[in-house]
């Protein structure tokens, strides 16, 4: 399945990203890419994270995978041309809210600010900060479970029928607010047809492993994405997109 994934890839190239990541953000697979949407653009969704790869949110294994799945449900909406808001709510789907287990999802704020809108010979390059109530102290930051701060450049290009984008970034600490997310380097890219300009086939490396997936755009309201972590275990993502 690798093989065949990176055969793909590597035939066809990269292009720029239609959809909502499996962060909740506009993205490929896991990580942002520089573009934003519309001024009063709204989305909601729900994506899934497969056993062996989601983190858990508290208790004494805060931060490890568990063999659990996963699921963050967001609403994010862009304010203005170039600012980008979310919030997200992200749960472990084998465990349930109640007084005995202790158990209570994580939630998180993210902002993504444009600095730099693409023209022929510069990208797109956005400011992102997830989770914005721990940067600034308003909650705990031994709470904050997906934290990060990074730059990140998506430029665009068209090669015959094809239209071809890529992207890449590097996340970091903000402040004394650890980079739990992503830490380093990140890249990745997606590829669509003019015959089939609402599908396309991304790929991305998150800093720990690389990701590809298959996803359209229905109706101009309906995203959805299916693919694989780590190029082994299946994850999705399906959300509503409205311009207000």
């Amino acid at each position: 399945m690798k093989n065949i994934f990176w055969l793909v890839l590597t035939v066809l190239g990269v292009q720029s990203s239609m959809g909502q990541s499996l962060s909740g953000t506009r993205g490929l697979v896991r990580i942002p890419t520089a573009d934003m949407y519309p001024d009063k653009t709204f989305s909601i969704g729900a994506t899934y994270t497969p056993n062996g790869y989601f983190r858990r949110t508290y208790g004494a294994l805060q931060g490890q995978i568990v063999d659990s799945p996963g699921s963050n449900t967001f609403i994010t909406l862009n304010i203005l041309p170039y600012l980008e808001v979310m919030f997200r709510y992200t749960h472990e789907l084998d465990n349930r809210v109640n007084p005995n287990t202790s158990y209570f999802p994580d939630r998180m704020f993210t902002a993504r600010l444009r600095l730099l809108e693409e023209k022929d010979y510069w990208p797109n390059i956005t400011v992102g900060v997830q989770d914005l109530s721990a940067a600034f102290d308003l909650t705990c930051k031994g709470c904050s479970n997906f934290s990060a701060f990074y730059f990140v450049a998506t430029k665009h290009f068209e090669a015959r029928d094809f239209r071809l984008g890529v992207t890449l970034g590097n996340a970091s600490d903000f402040m004394d607010l650890q980079a739990r997310d992503y830490r380093g380097t990140f890249w990745g890219g997606s590829l669509s047809h003019k015959n089939l300009e609402n599908i396309e086939l991304v790929l991305d490396y998150d800093t720990r492993m690389m990701n590809a997936a298959v996803r359209g755009y229905f109706w101009d309201k309906l995203h959805l994405m299916v693919g694989l972590l780590d190029l082994n275990k299946v994850t999705g993502v399906i959300a509503y997109r409205y311009t207000l």
